[in-house]
């Protein structure tokens, strides 16, 4: 890359970055002007220099401009509900507030296994009002504290946050979105063993135990496990096909972002299914008769232990999934809006 083409895409990095503390509608001309200023400033420096153009007067000029968060102030932000610099204090919150409301799910669902849809219902139904009950509170809080409290009191610890903002963190990295093929087959190892294990081997799936230097194992899979074997051997092969196909590529690129996302919501449906189908946890009486399974090791599934587990497992694979997965559909929705270096008409 040549430093001419470096400069452009720190130049386009810092406009980006100001385009996030903007309104989304005002947000590309915005950016597009920041550009436009940035290249004529840089051009009339290098006249007035009567040297070339480069990184290091590129770095410098955008030091005069400042950490983009303080930039985007110059821009009316009259109808944002919280302003751009509060909003960097209440993200963080509202992260911290959610991820408790997930830990709260993940007990919810914990102690209501086993119990009617009659109970369970109105006990997510209580939860789902619980978030936007918190989340509501926090915006009140949030737009309270900033309608009463002089600005200068809520600027000063952002303009000490920024206070060594350094230009040249906003060269590229080329590292966040390489792709390393070796973890790709790694994958496509694991996954490929899976589905010979379940499918031609379920009987395996289970727990040992040593006591008294003898071995014995319970198979632990229900018989209404082959209700969910189709969809798992779908998603297992979806996925090989989208890693076998990721590990040819050399960057991430939205195309395989959007399969990674769709990829993300099936195995969400999965878990879902999981938690409310038939039982994948329960004796099956034709594995039990190929192992020597003490009784007292079948009792472990009678009595429910084994699936209190299971379902707690998958409980907050659920929860996780959720997060990862809106945290990528809403980075997907950056990619596609924010701009890239050949919309911009740049002058060699």
């Amino acid at each position: 890359m040549t430093e001419i083409n470096e400069i452009r895409e720190l130049f386009q990095r810092y406009a980006e970055e100001v385009g996030r503390y903007l309104p989304r509608r005002k947000r590309k001309d915005i950016q597009f002007e920041i550009l436009s200023l940035l290249e004529d400033a840089l051009e009339d420096q290098s006249e007035q220099q009567s040297v070339p153009a480069n990184e290091a007067m590129a770095l410098d000029l955008l030091k005069e401009y400042g950490p983009p968060i303080q930039y985007a102030r110059g821009y009316r932000q009259d109808e944002n509900l919280i302003s751009p610099v509060t909003f960097q204090l209440f993200k963080p919150v509202v992260i911290l507030a959610g991820l408790m409301k997930l830990v709260e799910l993940v007990i919810t669902i914990g102690f209501s296994i086993g119990s009617p849809w009659s109970v369970i219902w109105p006990q997510l139904a209580m939860w789902a009002e619980g978030i936007f009950t918190t989340l509501g509170i926090l915006v009140l809080a949030f737009v309270s504290i900033e309608r009463t409290t002089p600005q200068a009191w809520l600027r000063w610890p952002f303009d000490q946050m920024f206070a060594d903002w350094d230009p040249a963190g906003l060269k590229p990295s080329a590292k966040k979105s390489l792709i390393n093929p070796k973890e790709q087959w790694f994958e496509i190892v694991v996954i490929t063993a899976l589905i010979i294990l379940f499918v031609f081997f379920p009987q395996w799936v289970g727990i040992g135990n040593n006591r008294n230097g003898e071995w014995s194992f319970l198979p632990v899979l229900a018989p209404s496990f082959s209700v969910y074997l189709p969809w798992l051997v779908s998603f297992w092969l979806a996925q090989l096909v989208f890693l076998a196909a990721l590990s040819r590529q050399i960057y991430w690129d939205t195309r395989m972002r959007t399969w990674e996302i769709g990829l993300k919501i099936f195995a969400l449906g999965l878990l879902i299914a999981l938690l409310t189908g038939p039982p994948v946890i329960g004796l099956n009486p034709a594995y039990i008769a190929l192992h020597n399974t003490p009784a007292n090791m079948q009792t472990w599934v009678s009595d429910l232990t084994i699936q209190t587990i299971f379902y707690l497992v998958v409980g907050l694979n659920l929860a996780v999934h959720f997060v990862i997965t809106g945290r990528k559909v809403f980075k997907l929705l950056q990619m596609r809006s924010s701009m890239k270096v050949s919309e911009f008409p740049w002058q060699e």
